[in-house]
């Protein structure tokens, strides 16, 4: 039998791996095998993966806001002190009508207006809710103050009545109250 060196072995393993780097460093040197995507082909690459464009998102967000605001109007319920009148939970054309009767009652009876928490109810939801009840003008205000008071994400879930002209402070507290 013959005799082998290691060292003989292991010198002609150290210049056959030499040799294979420099030969794959000098072929791919050239050549640019990949390139850059376009930004249409990532787009459709998101999409397959399951991703959704921004602007998608919010076109959606803001019509399904808007579907929304037009479910809500049947949680909303606007009254007088007066138990005979009726309040109306099934369309926001009839809400108007009751909004109208109630601003002819005599102004010695405190206005109020409830509305209804759903679970899942975001804080921008709840401030339509709220302008849509005539209780907020603005809606980003009661946001912002919800979000400055640090209670955005402690609304509870339920039906809440409130005199017209309460302060935001004060429906905020009432809402998130244990």
């Amino acid at each position: 039998m013959h005799n082998f060196h290691i060292k003989s072995i292991l010198i002609g393993l150290g210049i056959g791996i030499i040799l294979t780097s420099i030969v794959s460093v000098i072929y791919y040197s050239g050549s640019n095998t990949v390139s850059k995507p376009t930004e249409q082909e990532i787009i459709q690459m998101a999409k397959s993966y399951g991703l959704v464009d921004p602007s998608d998102f919010l076109t959606s967000q803001n019509s399904k806001s808007s579907t929304n605001k037009n479910e809500d109007t049947s949680s909303i319920k606007i009254s007088s002190g007066d138990s005979n009148e009726g309040t109306n939970t099934n369309s926001a054309a009839a809400n108007t009508a009751s909004q109208q009767a109630t601003a002819q009652k005599p102004a010695e009876q405190p206005v109020t207006a409830s509305i209804t928490i759903n679970p899942g109810d975001t804080s921008d939801i709840v401030a339509s809710k709220l302008v849509t009840a005539g209780l907020v003008q603005n809606k980003g205000d009661f946001v912002n103050k919800l979000t400055q008071m640090g209670l955005d994400e402690k609304i509870n879930t339920g039906s809440f009545k409130f005199t017209k002209g309460t302060s935001i402070e004060d429906m905020i507290k009432k809402m998130t109250s244990n």
